[in-house]
């Protein structure tokens, strides 16, 4: 998360808009192409939520709130009170670079390549399946395998979006810079949807410290096929684990022995499978923030 643009409070809120009083914004400088810029909601019901901007006038903003109306009924941004900022997000190229040395590695540390074969792989889940990218050295920026020549340097990467990395370079480290989160985050998981998120605080958790909060209802079960799970990453395929009727974190065909102690390093990404039909507001979870300010 980049350095905020600008931050205040929200005098007018409607059901897809924030304005400020006295704003002296260009039109339409926050979807200029190339650059994407979020609202994150710093206090108040909706504290945490993270919005793109999709258009915006000298003192308006218009955000993309998909089923969930910034106004809504007992979750509601509350107009006078409630304070927000504006972050410049990131795309492929922008995270990751879009110029490469002559071995083809990025300032990022990404090795790029004249075919995906011979480049790492960034993996980004689309809702359905994962959708895999490289840097085409040849081209000189960013494709989609298997999605022919397009330019795909202006993808979006959502700051609660995790993503896979498949190396094929030599070992190394891969370096970004960002800001740490300042307040709780909220983190949308429909009902009947697979997500990949990001553990987006920079410090190691557990699966007991992950501590989803309301207002949505995490679901526990008897078996991974009704409850909720969250998936790790082990090299080769998801692990799942939920917490069964107990109340207590099991692993998927793992026996009933808690699994709360589970080790969650910085930076990890979670698929996270929510059952039942939960839209609106009742589709975010809430984490507090995990160290002091």
């Amino acid at each position: 998360m980049e350095l905020p643009f600008f931050a205040g409070y929200a005098s007018t809120v409607t059901s897809s808009s924030i304005s400020v009083t006295g704003g002296s914004w260009n039109p339409d400088q926050f979807v200029t192409s190339g650059k994407h810029y979020f609202v994150l909601i710093k206090s108040g019901l909706q504290a945490g939520r993270t919005l793109l901007i999709i258009g915006n006038t000298a003192d308006t903003l218009t955000l993309d709130v998909e089923d969930t109306n910034l106004n809504a009924a007992s979750f509601a941004v509350a107009a006078g009170a409630d304070t927000f900022e504006i972050f410049e997000g990131n795309n492929l190229g922008s995270l990751f670079g879009t110029i490469a040395d002559a071995n083809g590695i990025l300032s990022s540390g990404v090795k790029g390549g004249a075919t995906s074969t011979n480049a790492d792989a960034i993996q980004v889940h689309n809702g359905t399946a994962f959708v895999t990218y490289f840097f085409n050295t040849t081209l000189g920026y960013w494709v989609m395998v298997n999605g022919g020549t397009t330019n795909r340097n202006d993808l979006i990467l959502y700051p609660d979006e995790g993503m896979l990395i498949t190396r094929r370079g030599a070992a190394g480290n891969l370096t970004m810079f960002g800001r740490p989160p300042v307040t709780k985050l909220l983190t949308k998981l429909p009902g009947g949807s697979t997500n990949v998120v990001a553990v987006r605080f920079p410090v190691n958790t557990t699966l007991g410290g992950l501590s989803f909060g309301g207002p949505g209802t995490w679901l526990s079960g008897n078996s991974s096929s009704v409850a909720d799970t969250v998936g790790l990453w082990n090299g080769s395929k998801w692990v799942l684990y939920y917490k069964n009727t107990s109340n207590r974190w099991v692993k998927d065909h793992g026996g009933s022995g808690d699994q709360s102690a589970t080790a969650i390093p910085a930076g990890r990404a979670l698929q996270i499978i929510k059952r039942g039909t939960a839209v609106g507001s009742a589709s975010f979870f809430s984490q507090l923030l995990p160290y002091g300010l």
